[in-house]
């Protein structure tokens, strides 16, 4: 699958006369530039494409000032911003960085500043696309691990199983979030309701105390201390699959897929884990027992 190897950067700046010298510093340095010089349509920009580093105008005399800035992180939260102002008092330039801006620069500065600072800021990103281009030459990475009845192994595993998905060019960071809530939903329900055998329904009917003080009890009994969580993950440039199988006796995931396909199903006590696993993965499949689930995410990145 083809990764892109440049960074993207959106410009929005009505007022400077360096952003075409700026637009062509940038092209200069291997990035893919677009510029607007209308705020409006710089936003319509940033709700239709992915930009790696937005580079935009801001008025800091007061805080209607940031939000163009806070409704571009809103559109899109995983891009940088890099804000460039006239003046800014002290308040406004920790305001601005707080909000989550990469940088603040203030007049006077020159497109060398600019072009720094953008270099500062996508220097990570460009040792992701190198990583994610030699990654690509690896046909195929498996891994299998053996984990006990134990709460406290699940977001370490849950971390190694996700580390690679952006490198790989799978999908995105935000995605390979939502992968990892889907991981943790999909090992927990394998340890608790397989392994430990508590219903979902025992989960949500006795205290928060309670609860723990059965997962004790049930961890340390003859009858489930031994049983394990196998996890085995398949990983591509075209996809992720994940194979999570516990030693319960499984159950009827034939009727719980289907009454778990709409948004109220989250707040029941049994439909939260499958509504989860079916709205961010792209495939969920059950062996016959209902012990073992198979979780594909598939490459979306362009």
């Amino acid at each position: 699958m083809p990764t892109r190897d440049k960074p993207k950067i959106l410009i929005v700046d009505g007022a400077s006369p360096l952003r075409a010298e700026l637009r062509h510093a940038l092209m200069n340095k291997g990035c893919l530039v677009k510029l607007f010089a209308a705020l409006n349509r710089g936003l319509d920009e940033l709700g239709r494409s992915h930009y790696d580093l937005v580079i935009a105008r801001v008025r800091l005399a007061d805080k209607k000032g940031l939000r163009p800035f806070l409704e571009g992180k809103n559109i899109r939260p995983e891009s940088l911003f890099i804000l460039l102002a006239d003046k800014a008092t002290s308040q406004g330039a920790v305001m601005t960085l707080r909000a989550g801006a990469s940088d603040l620069l203030v007049e006077p500065f020159s497109v060398e500043d600019v072009v720094n600072s953008a270099e500062t800021a996508i220097a990570p990103l460009r040792d992701k696309i190198h990583a994610r281009r030699m990654f690509c030459c690896i046909v195929q990475e498996s891994r299998e691990f053996l984990i006990p009845s134990d709460e406290t192994a699940i977001s370490p595993v849950v971390d190694i199983l996700v580390e690679n998905l952006t490198r790989a060019g799978v999908c995105s960071m935000i995605e390979s979030r939502l992968t990892a809530m889907a991981l943790t939903e999909a090992i927990a329900n394998a340890m608790y309701h397989g392994n430990l055998n508590i219903s979902p329904q025992l989960k949500h009917e006795i205290s928060t105390a309670e609860f723990q003080a059965e997962i004790r009890k049930r961890k340390n009994s003859e009858e489930y201390r031994e049983r394990k969580i196998r996890i085995r993950c398949d990983l591509t440039p075209a996809e992720v699959k994940y194979v999570i199988s516990d030693d319960g006796e499984g159950f009827d995931h034939r009727e719980a897929l289907c009454a778990a396909v709409t948004p109220a199903d989250v707040e029941s006590h049994a439909g939260r884990g499958l509504f989860l696993l079916r709205n961010i993965m792209d495939e969920v499949a059950y062996n016959e027992k209902g012990n073992e689930v198979t979780l594909i995410k598939r490459a979306s990145l362009p």
